[in-house]
């Protein structure tokens, strides 16, 4: 028995749309945003393609920025991006707990809870475009202690293996950025129930 996944977007690499459509007549009927599940029981014979699941529009709710919330820090810094390039983008920290990071395309942002906490929601929703921001508190080790949020509100972290000696850093800064990873790579991440 043969199977495989496809969809309306279907493709060889150096294959172009009509080709496919061309050969595969059946890729020209598929609904937009479903995946689906084509299989063959014997080689040569037909195939039978179900529908498997719908692609669901990713949720981008306009920033909320109140006219009298106070802008407490800035951080200009780098995305790295899925194909490996890098793009600007700043990180703007409100006085009522928002922080947004603007990009050229999109904006992520949070509100409530402490800093490094909401980078890390704000790191969930990148990674759905693949994306990493370039900053301390992106990396493998970064974490930080109860006392470290009531003391500077997780906008420090630690930077080390908690076995080793402890180097402070700003969250949002990028002096200390050693090894950038996604939020379920990073053991000290800080994930809400509520997410």
């Amino acid at each position: 028995m043969t199977s495989a996944n496809l969809c309306r977007s279907f493709r060889r690499p150096g294959q172009t749309h009509v080709q496919v459509r061309k050969e595969h007549p059946v890729v020209g009927c598929l609904k937009a945003g479903i995946v689906y599940t084509a299989t063959r029981s014997e080689p040569g014979g037909g195939w039978t393609i179900l529908a498997m699941s719908r692609l669901v529009s990713v949720d981008r709710k306009p920033t909320l920025i109140e006219p009298k919330d106070v802008l407490n820090e800035t951080h200009d810094i780098m995305v790295l991006n899925i194909d490996g390039t890098e793009s600007p983008g700043r990180f703007d920290c409100y006085e009522s707990g928002l922080i947004v990071l603007t990009m050229k395309d999109v904006r992520y942002w949070t509100k409530g809870g402490d800093a490094f906490s909401a980078l890390c929601k704000i790191r969930v929703d990148m990674e759905l475009d693949g994306r990493i921001p370039l900053v301390n508190g992106a990396n493998r080790n970064a974490h930080v202690s109860g006392m470290a949020i009531q003391c500077a509100h997780g906008y420090r972290v630690y930077l080390n293996a908690p076995s080793e000696e402890h180097l402070v850093a700003d969250t949002f800064a990028t002096d200390h950025l050693t090894d950038p990873v996604f939020v379920a790579e990073q053991p000290g991440a800080r994930l809400s129930e509520t997410w």
